[in-house]
């Protein structure tokens, strides 16, 4: 099992995401198992991207994934742990009691290596309050919007009616004037689409933004080139130091110098790891600019449209990709002038719906009119 390991056959038991496949000559060898691998594909990638900002959420997101096989129907929070620490899902195996260090596996990858290196600081960074069980689609506004009276975040809550619940917005700060006093949520979440749309760019903008990355794209593709370059000598350079560590190790004799030594490859080793996924991505994309980009610009030009009909986690990406921080609201008065800060830089960038007028002299010229003789 360890010889096959490091070889890059995976031996434990798959995850959900992947299973067997039996390899002529070769035993058997780890396959995407779909749908469950698009879904923990997107989990990831959300969390490194933080549109799923806890754990707690991506738990609840695997759980109500319908793709996503679970046996009880609920995830453990230290088994989610585990599916974002593992690089498995990068392509990669590492298993230290044997003493296999971080390789590159004959598996399919869910994610890039550097989404993984993405999640794992992410784990060791911040940690953030679990989410409510009654935070999910019913209240997408809940700890973005804040009191107009105090600022603190404002929490959600449904009353009972006769015959079914209604849902509501309130503050709950103690002596705060809007303490207990309840905002029904379509009002608030309706006025909030008013000052979404406000942000709306004009499309002659949106197009110019098109131009632009076309651009962009253009010079980023002639400098790929020399870009790979640098990453094929920073390698050569990575193996010529683990060589020569590794010979050191052969001859040091101090366990401590050893397990420097050891500590020191291992790091090398994952530089190379990431390097050697930059080196294959470092050429020029498949498919059409078009296709790539036009998500992001359907977005910059309706933001609104994906917030209407987009699940929780888009309306959640929408508040973050427009907004720097939470906005107040102000119960019969609706929210507050925004901060030109707390826009994101490209609705700040695009904010003037007009296109300024050209500095090019007019057919008048620059002398005052004189009357004709």
């Amino acid at each position: 099992m360890r010889a096959r390991l490091l070889n890059g056959y995976a031996v434990f038991p798959p995850p959900p995401a992947y299973t067997w496949k039996k390899q002529k000559g070769g035993g058997n060898v780890l396959i995407r198992n779909e749908p469950a691998a698009a879904a923990m594909s997107e989990a990831l990638e959300a969390f490194a991207g933080e549109r799923l900002t806890t754990q707690a959420e991506v738990k609840r997101y695997l759980e109500n994934h319908p793709a996503y096989p679970s046996p009880t129907g609920k995830l453990s929070a230290s088994s989610i742990r585990d599916h974002l620490a593992n690089p498995l899902y990068a392509g990669y195996l590492l298993y230290e009691p044997w003493g296999v260090s971080l390789r590159k596996g004959r598996h399919p990858a869910l994610i890039s290596y550097e989404t993984h290196l993405k999640i794992q600081d992410r784990l060791a960074g911040r940690s953030h309050a679990p989410q409510r069980a009654n935070s999910g689609e019913d209240f997408a506004l809940r700890g973005f919007v804040t009191c107009g009276d105090c600022d603190a975040p404002l929490y959600s809550s449904f009353s009972r009616g006769r015959s079914k619940r209604y849902p509501y917005y309130l503050c709950g700060t103690k002596g705060c004037e809007s303490y207990g006093k309840s905002i029904r949520r379509d009002d608030l979440e309706g006025e909030f689409e008013t000052l979404l749309k406000s942000l709306q760019p004009s499309r002659t903008l949106v197009e110019l933004v098109g131009a632009m990355i076309k651009d962009i794209f253009e010079q980023n593709t002639v400098s790929q080139r020399a870009l790979a370059a640098s990453i094929k000598k920073e390698l050569n350079q990575a193996d010529q130091q683990i060589s020569g560590l590794v010979d050191r190790v052969v001859q040091a004799e101090s366990p401590t110098l050893i397990s420097a030594y050891e500590a020191r490859i291992t790091e090398l080793e994952k530089r190379k790891a990431q390097l050697g996924e930059q080196l294959e991505t470092r050429t020029t994309p498949k498919g059409s600019l078009k296709s790539k980009t036009r998500t992001a610009l359907a977005f910059l030009a309706n933001p609104c449209e994906i917030w209407r009909n987009g699940r929780y986690e888009d309306r959640r990406a929408v508040l973050k990709l427009s907004f720097c921080g939470q906005i107040p609201y102000k119960r019969g008065s609706g929210f507050r002038t925004v901060e030109k800060e707390k826009i994101s830089l490209p609705f700040r960038l695009l904010g003037d719906s007009r296109v300024p007028k050209c500095g090019v002299v007019g057919p008048e010229g620059l002398e005052p009119p004189t009357r004709p003789l």
